[in-house]
């Protein structure tokens, strides 16, 4: 079984004295004796040990006790979750087999509706991360931060490669996905004509962040977050060798994060990457451990909103466009101010899809957003 693959952590011995004080992340911490009571804690945490197949920044796999230690010592303003440290996953004998482990605990978390944080560790290890939600029969939209498009073409499965193993088109396995940061200079214009043939959204760095606040849409209908540290700025992430001049701030990495733990569906959340080994007086630890404060801040105001006709949180839109020859309907929160657009699914099942209020103002002059045109084509609606 998975948990007896994993290795216990003590965490008591990251902060000194070994007590947390009451308002400390550290001190909601659920103790456990290798088989977990799933109704007594709300979000889990592994650490990966694997860097076998991370091509550019060995020594990642070492990072996972300078983030907890930062991360417990951190104080909370909020109601804080349950959290249960399930430990460590040991390189397996093979790359494989620690995707097989990664992957069985990500899918017992899914089936058992809980969260689950991975500190990694290479970022192949997405793949298992993923692959859990597959198993266990779950159809979930991946999102991806990094300044690389991970899709080089190659046999062989490593951090530089995984993404075009894993994805539809390939005979992969992830057919909902986002990409966003990646830096142009950095990637082959194929790239990203091959997530276009996907109708996979994706947003280049500087759009990204111009246009941060857009972002939330897409976290709402997300399940599986994968976050590499190279999409930061080194002066905020000296903690990994690729990091570069430009790329995100530590602020706006914490709104992502926040944004991913306020989000209704958002289930596994994987960090990779991060190289206690070329970091900086622990400054990239301190960035992760504050990125998943913010996570935490996110899922203790969670709400789930669904458009449904007769309730009065709700307002109804519905615009008719002659040049598609069909209504579209808009959703929007009285409660929140968040939009949503509706489709007829299987069975005239609704699907709601979240958007943007801008979405909407370019239907009234009779245009289709992108957003639009890629999530009903992607839905298989078109």
């Amino acid at each position: 079984m998975v948990w007896e693959a994993l290795q216990p952590i003590n965490p008591s011995s990251f902060i000194q004295g070994g007590k947390y004080n009451k308002a400390q992340i550290g001190s909601h911490l659920i103790s456990w004796d290798g088989a977990p009571d799933w109704e007594s804690f709300d979000i889990g945490i592994v650490a990966v040990k694997e860097d076998r197949t991370s091509v550019y920044n060995p020594g990642c796999s070492h990072g996972s006790h300078d983030i907890r230690k930062q991360f417990y010592s951190l104080y909370a303003h909020f109601k804080c979750p349950r959290i249960l440290d399930v430990g460590d996953i040991e390189a397996g004998q093979n790359v494989m087999d620690t995707y097989s482990i990664l992957s069985e605990l990500s899918a017992e978390f899914v089936r058992h509706g809980k969260v689950l944080l991975i500190l990694g560790g290479s970022h192949d290890l997405t793949i298992g991360q993923y692959k859990g939600h597959a198993d266990a029969g779950h159809r979930a939209h991946l999102i991806q931060v990094d300044e690389h498009i991970d899709m080089r073409d190659s046999e062989d499965v490593d951090s530089t490669s995984f993404l075009r193993h894993m994805l539809k088109n390939n005979k992969g396995f992830v057919e909902d996905f986002t990409h966003f940061g990646h830096q142009q200079f950095y990637n082959d214009p194929a790239f990203v004509q091959h997530l276009d043939s996907l109708d996979a959204d994706h947003m280049r760095m500087g759009d990204f962040r111009a246009n941060l606040n857009d972002a939330e849409a897409f976290f709402r209908n997300a399940h599986v977050l994968s976050f590499d540290v190279s999409a930061m700025m080194s002066a905020y992430a000296p903690g990994n060798i690729l990091t570069s001049p430009n790329g995100l701030s530590g602020t706006e990495a914490c709104q992502i994060f926040r944004y991913a733990g306020f989000s209704p569906y958002m289930n596994s959340v994987g960090i990779y990457e991060y190289n206690p080994h070329l970091d900086q007086n622990h400054l990239t630890a301190k960035q992760i451990s504050q990125m998943l404060w913010y996570f935490l801040e996110g899922y203790s105001i969670r709400r789930d909103e669904t458009p449904a006709l007769n309730d009065a949180r709700f307002v109804q839109y519905q615009v008719v466009m002659p040049s598609l020859a069909r209504e579209l309907v808009f959703w929007k929160s009285r409660v929140t101010g968040r939009w949503w657009m509706e489709f007829a699914g299987d069975n005239e099942k609704s699907v709601f899809v979240a958007c943007q209020d801008k979405d909407y103002a370019l239907a009234l002059e009779n245009e289709l957003s992108d957003r639009w045109m890629r999530a009903f084509r992607r839905s298989d609606l078109g």
